[in-house]
């Protein structure tokens, strides 16, 4: 942990929802709620190997975005000024040439965050709710190849997208849907325990495929279409 960036284990979570328009009308003090109770543990209990990171990441990155909290600087400070930090990277082994490191580290972090404005720059905000894309009860079709979906976030250098051919077809149906914040758009879903091998009902055979007899894997996911 010494040489990496204090943010990459919370931002990759969030990088999904990470554009301009993201903030769907919270106050300062309701994002920085509404993230702490995404991440409840590691906002709240101090004994969380996670704890000092958390907010370290949170205050980084609101000050990157220009949104001020009196709350998510203080803890900041608090954790950088008092040793918080040091001293559970000890408790987790750190080192003693890695946590130097990570001391020149959070000085690096500790300076912008005193030196933000105490007021945060205009943002963009979500001027209406995400429309729905799924409809409760649908069951829609997705490709699969040997059993497995597509990661659609890996990037062409990672993943050659051209070479991956479907041999197959996985079902879902979509049990429940609603909006965080009031915004967001966000579903549940179960999926086929079997995969099938052409979408169903374009056989005449294979008709009864999505009878209610139809078994479904009964451990629901939760998603949302970006």
């Amino acid at each position: 942990m010494g040489n990496r960036p204090l943010c990459q284990r919370f931002c990759l979570r969030s990088a999904r929802r990470d554009r301009s328009s993201f903030a769907p009308a919270l106050d300062e003090e309701g994002l920085v709620k509404a993230i702490c109770d995404a991440e409840k543990s590691a906002a709240e209990d101090r004994a969380d190997e996670d704890h000092t990171v958390f907010w370290l990441v949170l205050a980084d990155q609101s000050e990157k975005r220009g949104i001020f909290s009196t709350r998510v600087r203080d803890m900041a400070l608090a954790i950088i000024d008092d040793g918080k930090d040091a001293a559970m990277m000890h408790r987790l082994g750190m080192k003693p040439a890695d946590l130097h490191k990570r001391a020149a580290n959070l000085g690096a972090v500790r300076a912008p965050i005193v030196a933000q404005p105490m007021v945060s720059k205009p943002r963009k905000t979500m001027k209406r709710p995400e429309p729905y894309v799924f409809d409760a009860g649908g069951v829609y079709i997705y490709p699969t190849r040997d059993g497995d979906t597509i990661n659609p976030y890996m990037s062409p250098k990672y993943f050659n997208r051209t070479k991956w051919c479907p041999n197959g077809f996985g079902l879902m149906l979509v049990i429940g849907r609603g909006r965080a914040f009031d915004y967001l758009a966000w579903y549940q879903a179960v999926t086929s325990v079997e995969i099938v091998s052409s979408i169903p009902g374009h056989e005449p055979h294979r008709r009864d495929t999505l009878a209610p007899a139809h078994l479904w894997n009964m451990q629901p996911s939760a998603f949302s279409e970006n």
